[in-house]
C-alpha cells in the first residue's frame, strides 16, 4: 500500500485520512492544532499504527522539509501528497516536491493541490521539479432547492477522496455561476 502525506488535515481532510487508513494505506498527517490530530488517531482506531501525525505550521519550511526527510527514511517514499496550503502556498509546495523527489526520483508521485473556489480563481500552477503529476481540487458549493450552501467537511474529504482517481483538475460541487456563491 502507499504513502500518503497530507498536508493541513486535522479538519475538514481527516475524513480522507481515515478512508486512506481503511483503504489500507500508511498516511502521515501535519496539521496545526494538537486536538484535532489527537482526535484523528483515536477515530483511527486499529489502524492507528499506520497513522503518522505532526503538529507542525507548514510555513515553517525548515522544519518541515526535515519532517519530510525523516518519514520517508523512516517510513519509505511518499508516493502522494494532498495539500490544503492556503496562500501564498508555491514556497511550501515547492520545498515539498523538493523533499519528495529526493525518494521518488525515479519513480514520480502526485501533489494533489486542494483550493478554495475563491483561491482557485485567482491560482496559477506553482513551478515544481522533478517527477511530480500536480493536480488541483476545487472546492465549490452545493445548490439545494432554491437556495445553496458551502460543502460539509464530510462532502470535502469524500470529493477530495474520489479526486485521487481523477488524472486531471477536479471540483467538488460548483463553482459557477460564480454570483451565486453563498455569501
Amino acid at each position: 500500500m502507499g504513502h500518503v502525506l497530507i498536508l493541513g488535515g486535522s479538519g475538514m481532510l481527516s475524513g480522507v485520512a481515515l478512508q486512506l487508513l481503511a483503504d489500507g494505506h500508511l498516511v502521515a498527517v501535519v496539521g496545526r492544532s494538537r486536538g484535532p490530530l489527537q482526535r484523528m488517531v483515536v477515530r483511527a482506531g486499529a489502524a492507528a499504527d499506520r497513522l503518522v501525525t505532526l503538529r507542525l505550521d507548514y510555513y515553517d519550511i525548515p522544519r518541515l522539509r526535515g519532517w519530510i526527510a525523516h518519514e520517508q527514511l523512516m517510513q519509505g517514499p511518499i508516493e502522494t501528497v494532498i495539500a490544503w496550503v492556503t496562500p501564498p502556498a508555491d514556497e511550501v509546495l515547492q520545498a515539498v516536491a523538493a523533499e519528495v523527489n529526493e525518494y521518488q526520483a525515479a519513480v514520480g508521485w502526485t501533489l494533489l493541490h486542494v483550493l478554495g473556489s475563491r483561491a482557485a480563481r485567482e491560482h496559477q500552477d506553482p513551478v515544481l521539479t522533478g517527477p511530480c503529476r500536480y493536480r488541483t481540487v476545487t472546492l465549490g458549493f452545493i445548490r439545494e432547492g432554491t437556495g445553496v450552501r458551502w460543502l460539509s467537511n464530510q462532502e470535502i474529504a469524500q470529493g477530495v477522496y474520489l479526486a485521487l482517481a481523477a488524472t486531471g483538475p477536479y471540483i467538488v460541487g460548483q463553482v459557477e455561476p460564480w454570483q451565486e456563491r453563498p455569501q
